[in-house]
């Protein structure tokens, strides 16, 4: 079993250099490909993103992930690729929840390079801000939002905790650095401008007012938890 896992893992790795190879070469145009959805690059993203992977494999794929979303931003954030874009949100934010603060950490740099694109290419983040939304109340219904106390009591779980610690990293301007370095990105990875695009767009203000939509919808669901508990103990 241990055998059949560091062989998924190999070959994983080999798929990712193979994907961005492919993404440097379809945004040159040196290739043909389905350019109007990037369906080849979308699909492989989705495998590696339902599935469990090692640390040394997240270690490997947000680099690519960013450098996926650089050259191609424009296409994947489109609203032809709206169901690709909230099936990432939604691992992004299942990934938040890990107990390994390694991965977890990284859910929030890739949380933040989404922010980027949108900020690039919509200029604002009111569409990304719904559908994040929109999702994380989709995971809370897979994730436990409460834990029972010693006395009988509930109080909030361990995984609603790391996902609100998870939202509030996204926002706190002070570790954005340490988060990207971690991540092997450039300190300017988050402001870096496009190819084609005049000047950066980033916003922490906006960021910091996403981060807090998102942590009202998980304030709701834990209070909603709660309620739920008291009312039928």
């Amino acid at each position: 079993e241990l055998w059949e896992e560091n062989l998924s893992a190999s070959v994983s790795l080999q798929v990712l250099e193979v994907t961005e190879k492919f993404s440097t070469m379809a945004a040159s145009h040196s290739i043909a490909t389905d350019y109007g959805k990037l369906d080849c690059i979308t699909a492989v993203f989705m495998s590696f993103l339902s599935r469990n992977q090692p640390l040394s494999f997240w270690k490997a794929f947000f680099p690519v992930f960013n450098s996926v979303f650089d050259l191609h931003g424009a296409t994947l954030m489109a609203r032809e690729n709206d169901r690709f874009l909230k099936q990432v949100t939604f691992h992004l934010l299942r990934l938040a929840v890990f107990r390994n603060d390694n991965i977890r950490k990284r859910a929030v740099v890739g949380l933040q390079i989404l922010v980027r694109c949108s900020f690039h290419y919509f200029t604002q983040t009111a569409r990304l801000r719904v559908m994040l939304i929109i999702t994380l109340s989709e995971l809370m219904s897979d994730v436990q939002v409460t834990q029972m106390r010693s006395d009988g009591s509930l109080e909030e779980s361990g995984e609603a905790r790391r996902l609100r610690k998870s939202l509030e990293e996204m926002k706190d301007e002070t570790k954005s650095s340490f988060l990207l370095e971690e991540c092997e990105l450039l300190d300017s990875a988050l402001i870096a401008i496009p190819e084609k695009k005049a000047e950066h767009k980033w916003s922490w203000s906006e960021v910091k007012y996403l981060s807090e939509s998102l942590l009202l919808a998980l304030d709701g669901s834990l209070e909603h938890a709660l309620l739920m508990g008291s009312c039928f103990p």
